[in-house]
């Protein structure tokens, strides 16, 4: 649900109140909560990409780290033949390697507390709506009580 939505629904409630038209409280509760959880899914969607991200940064470093090996490997081999034109090239390309995966690592440090962040949120947001759950199963029955109350006096006025 958009902004423009709960601004349609919060705007609704708020005229049918000055029109003395009771909002049913439970129905407003469920809209809310459903919001809640709709809210949630978007957080749990942004906790999967973030994931993703982080671990396609991971592999790239690790390719990167990789590459350097390999690249370091062919320089020593150049270096046991003497063509030190090779040697020379396989250092530039290991050194263009490690600036990428030093760039990937410094990404993956940066990445790494906004996905702590988002899922510490995910799971504050997961609690507030199952507490929000329970809490709304508790104004149900009190509701449903004065209700049951409000029909045994219109039976038995006093």
């Amino acid at each position: 649900m958009s902004i423009i939505d709960i601004l349609k629904t919060r705007i609704t409630i708020f005229f049918k109140s000055f029109v003395n038209k009771p909002e049913d409280p439970i129905k407003v509760l469920e809209v809310n909560i459903i919001d809640m959880q709709e809210n949630i899914l978007v957080l749990r969607q942004a906790v999967s990409r973030q994931i993703a991200t982080t671990q396609r940064i991971e592999q790239q470093y690790n390719k990167n780290q990789q590459e350097a090996n390999a690249c370091q490997q062919r320089a020593d081999l150049a270096q046991q033949r003497g063509d030190e034109d090779l040697v020379r090239k396989a250092l530039r390309r290991k050194k263009f390697f490690l600036d990428s995966a030093n760039s990937m690592k410094n990404l993956l440090l940066e990445s790494e507390p906004v996905l702590d962040e988002f899922k510490s949120r995910l799971t504050f947001f997961e609690s507030k709506v199952a507490e929000v759950n329970f809490k709304k199963k508790s104004f149900i029955r009190r509701i449903n009580c004065v209700r049951q109350a409000e029909k045994i006096e219109k039976i038995y006025p006093k």
